[in-house]
């Protein structure tokens, strides 16, 4: 524990405890240096150790007994605090990352010697001149420090304001675009963005996870840095305020902005969250998918019969424009998604029918989940739903056959498809009242005679049947 720097870490083999390292650091404090330990490993510097003891192999003379070239240093022993991997840029960033003292360890260890006397400076730097001050106290007061260790471009900007900046961070996952959103800011903006942050992050840190509560600390704990960086621009959310490639949005605290947008049209598919529509529009799920749909305050901004759906949540009273679809047999799904959309029995949201060979709810399939019926003709419709069950030439998928006196298709109606006999022309009807057709040929004086060859009945049924399943299909 604390006292302890420069006392053996220990190793057992077998019977006997060998030194594996020198302590170096804890970390913990609840429990007090029970949570992690560092020692810097003797073998590491064995040729340190052997040198200074006299009985050195010298790493200049017998290359590659070094873990990497650079740690062989003139005097002939090998350190290898030299083959990091992290320069100090790399040291920072690794930092950044981490949120206890264990990661920020290994950060250091996967570092060079150079890169951790860089960023040690800097920090100590940043502790003395500038405590919990932002990047410009550093850029003051810690210049040689910063650019010692990030370099010449150590004060990346570029031309976006402080609310750009926190638009780009929404769409980021990772410390690399984070880092390149900030950066693409002015200084102004990276300061006062910076100020916004560090003020969150102290005094509303602990109400996170409550989101009414924690808006409502951002606005009172921090609306000096929240105004200094993103002033209301009270734009119209209805749009028309904005400049081409921006979009009024609303934010949580009831201020409104001309943000960078991606200009997803209206009725595309969008990324909720982010200002991906157009200016005038949001990106909401009405019940297909993520579209961009028209703000608007009330029925009234809304084009036809279009109701203004509410925005549950919203900082003010704001909502989107519902836009119904056609439904031309009302069954309540929209024609595009219905398989029958004259048809108000089958549809999607229909409940499918055992044994009448329909897809009834618009899935693909005909009959799923039905437990297998009693077929006793073989006609393809159930005993239960043929109203001759014994009979298979009638059931509720056979065709009407004309002139016969005989429902074949069950639906209590007879010859329902054929043509009366007393409209015909060309045709005789028997006294057994049986239908015949006759095909006139031409004659070879030019005029017409009558042929008696009679036109099959049971293709003639196929073509009717045919053709009432074509106007059915439309």
């Amino acid at each position: 524990c604390f006292g302890d720097s420069g006392g053996p870490g220990l190793l057992r083999v077998g019977s006997q405890l060998f030194v594996a390292g020198v302590n170096s650091t804890v970390s913990g404090e609840a429990p007090t240096c029970l949570i992690a330990s560092n020692q810097l490993r003797v073998d590491a510097f064995q040729t340190w150790v052997d040198n200074t003891m006299g009985m050195a192999v010298d790493c200049n003379s017998s290359p590659g007994i070094c873990p990497c070239a650079d740690a062989c240093t003139p005097a002939g022993y090998c350190d290898p605090g030299q083959c990091g991997e992290f320069d100090c840029e790399g040291f920072g960033t690794c930092s950044a990352n981490c949120t206890d003292a264990l990661c920020a360890s290994r950060c250091a260890v996967r570092s060079t010697s150079a890169a951790k006397d860089s960023y040690v400076a800097l920090s100590d730097c940043g502790a003395r001149r500038c405590g919990t001050q932002g990047l410009s106290c550093l850029r003051q007061n810690c210049e040689s420090e910063l650019t010692a260790c990030y370099g010449d471009d150590s004060f990346p900007s570029g031309m976006a304001s402080c609310v750009d900046i926190d638009t780009c961070l929404t769409k980021c996952t990772d410390q690399t675009c984070g880092q390149r959103c900030f950066s693409s800011g002015t200084f102004q903006a990276q300061e006062l963005y910076s100020s916004y942050i560090q003020c969150m992050s102290e005094r509303c840190q602990s109400v996170a996870t409550n989101y009414a509560a924690f808006n409502e600390c951002i606005v009172t704990e921090c609306g000096n840095q929240l105004d200094a960086c993103m002033p209301d621009e009270r734009c119209e959310l209805m749009g028309g305020d904005c400049s081409s490639g921006r979009a009024c949005s609303l934010s949580s605290w009831g201020a409104t902005h001309c943000r960078l947008s991606d200009s997803v049209a209206f009725g595309e598919l969008c990324s909720p969250g982010l200002t991906s529509c157009q200016d005038g529009l949001y990106c909401r799920n009405l019940g297909d998918g993520p579209r961009c749909y028209q703000n608007c305050y009330g029925d009234a901004d809304c084009d036809g019969d279009n109701e203004c759906r509410p925005l549950r949540g919203a900082s003010v009273d704001v909502g989107q424009c519902e836009v119904p679809c056609a439904d031309g047999d009302g069954d309540g799904s929209c024609d595009e998604d219905d398989c029958a959309p004259t048809n108000p029995d089958v549809g999607p949201r229909s409940l499918e029918v055992c044994g009448n060979g329909v897809d009834d709810n618009c899935d693909g399939d005909v009959d799923e989940a039905c437990p297998p019926c009693a077929d006793s003709d073989g006609d393809g419709a159930c005993d239960e739903q043929d109203c001759a069950p014994e009979d298979g030439a009638r059931g509720p998928s056979l065709p009407e056959v004309c002139g016969n006196a005989t429902d074949e298709d069950c639906d209590d109606v007879l010859d329902e498809t054929c043509m009366d006999s007393n409209e015909c022309v060309g045709a005789d009807c028997s006294s057994d009242d049986e239908l015949v057709f006759f095909v006139e040929e031409p004659a070879d004086d030019g005029g017409c005679s009558v042929s008696g060859e009679p036109l099959s009945f049971s293709w003639l049924s196929a073509i009717i049947f045919l053709g009432i399943l074509r106007r059915r299909r439309r």
